[in-house]
């Protein structure tokens, strides 16, 4: 395989969702359990998904600031939250709104290149170029963002950290990917009609701080997306 930007031979590791953020959701486990939709059972995973064939050296590299600020927000909102209460937003740090785009393109671009996406046949289609060019030559783009704190549940009621790898979902009759990390939830819209305006005051593509919408609480077996991957977990 070679590098999806340069199309270099000698690729090296790149994780699809921040190796750090997995840590975080690990919440003190020596692992996280990891579920595939169509992939039966589950496995023990140290530090997440990988791919070894998507990216050289110098591209890598490139995504370590945009990750480094994705976790960064992710943590924050985490915090806020956890001490939200009954409020149903919370402000959070986004001073290089630009950044925290780019850090979102960039997971969905490693998930759609990866081994993994090319399998289930993910693609960015007419979005591609665009996408490569925010990602990794600082170029603008138009895919408004919104970014949320989810509050799935497990038996006592606690709050679970779950991540989801990046998918594509319909939303307000527009097509949008999606994807959970630490809990924290990311839609990203791509569609060329954009967003209308009264989505403006919760963009994270926009606004420094981000408004960040809570989401209610809801317990795991209920989440649509999740059924179906643990459905296939417990096919062993």
């Amino acid at each position: 395989m070679a590098c999806g930007v340069c199309g270099s031979p000698n690729t090296v590791r790149s994780h699809i969702l921040p190796r750090a953020l997995v840590h975080d959701s690990k919440d003190g486990a020596q692992a996280a359990v990891y579920g595939e939709r169509g992939t039966p059972g589950y496995r023990l995973r140290q530090s997440g998904k990988f791919d070894d064939d998507i990216l050289c050296e110098a591209h890598e590299n490139l995504t370590g600031d945009l990750d480094r600020y994705g976790v960064d927000f992710v943590r924050a909102l985490n915090a806020g939250g956890d001490q939200a209460g009954d409020r149903r937003a919370v402000s959070v740090p986004n001073p290089r709104p630009d950044m925290l785009q780019r850090f979102v393109l960039s997971v969905i671009w490693r998930e759609v290149q990866s081994k993994r996406g090319k399998a289930l046949g993910l693609s960015l289609g007419s979005w591609t170029d665009s996408v490569t060019d925010a990602v990794f030559r600082q170029r603008p783009i138009a895919a408004p963002l919104v970014a949320s704190y989810q509050r799935f549940t497990a038996e006592r009621s606690e709050r679970v950290p779950i991540g989801i790898h990046p998918f594509r979902v319909r939303m307000l009759g527009r097509n949008f990917w999606q994807f959970t990390v630490s809990g924290c939830a990311f839609w990203l819209c791509l569609d060329r009609r954009g967003l209308p305006p009264k989505f403006d005051g919760i963009r994270a593509d926009l606004n420094d701080p981000a408004r960040a919408v809570i989401g209610d609480a809801k317990p795991l077996e209920e989440v649509g997306i999740l059924r179906a991957i643990f459905a296939d977990m417990r096919r062993r």
